[in-house]
């Protein structure tokens, strides 16, 4: 395999294309891949989890600091890049349905963005990377909240919809859909 300048993509997918088709035997791999290999995965695990582990070298017999600064500035590069490459957040007043609600439930629905994003912001403030944060766990409890108050809104705003409707009403649609369905006959 050709050595290719580290770290990079091309390094790091020849990398893993060779020791996939090795069946992941080491040496199959010369001491210089090993290393580089090695260096990728720690610093993608620094960057990525926060912690400089690998656990296809628990002894650490492939770390090597230099590589491993380089790996790990490759990731965060690489990692910022993605983050700053999303789009931005759309705003909802932008919308053309927004301007159709109550200046009420426009205002409930601006609150609860701004909450959500204040949320995602500790989120990424406090960059834990476990999956049951107390930040990561707020936001859920948040959205859940959220959800469960605009369910309420939307009931009480069709009942008050279909207030009207009493079942002599109702009979009257009823018998209107009867007859346009003869009339279709």
């Amino acid at each position: 395999m050709e050595i290719m300048a580290f770290p990079s993509c091309d390094d790091l997918t020849a990398l893993r294309r060779k020791i996939k088709a090795a069946k992941f035997d080491w040496d199959a791999m010369t001491t210089t891949e090993l290393y580089h290999y090695h260096a990728y995965v720690y610093g993608g695990n620094a960057v990525l989890l926060g912690e400089v582990v690998n656990a296809l070298d628990p002894d650490r017999a492939w770390f090597d600091k230099k590589l491993f600064a380089k790996a790990k500035a490759f990731y965060a590069e690489r990692h910022q890049h993605r983050q700053s490459s999303q789009p931005p957040p759309v705003d909802v007043r932008d919308q053309p349905w927004f301007s159709q609600l109550t200046p009420a439930l426009q205002q409930h629905i601006v609150d609860q963005n701004f909450a959500r994003r204040d949320a995602m912001r500790e989120i990424e403030r406090e960059g834990s990377p476990d999956s049951h944060s107390v930040a990561k766990i707020a936001f859920v409890e948040l959205c859940s909240r959220q959800h469960q108050a605009n369910i309420a809104i939307f009931n009480r705003r069709n009942a008050a919809a279909t207030a009207d409707y009493s079942s002599e009403r109702h009979k009257e649609i009823l018998d209107r859909q009867k007859r346009a369905q003869e009339v279709r006959r």
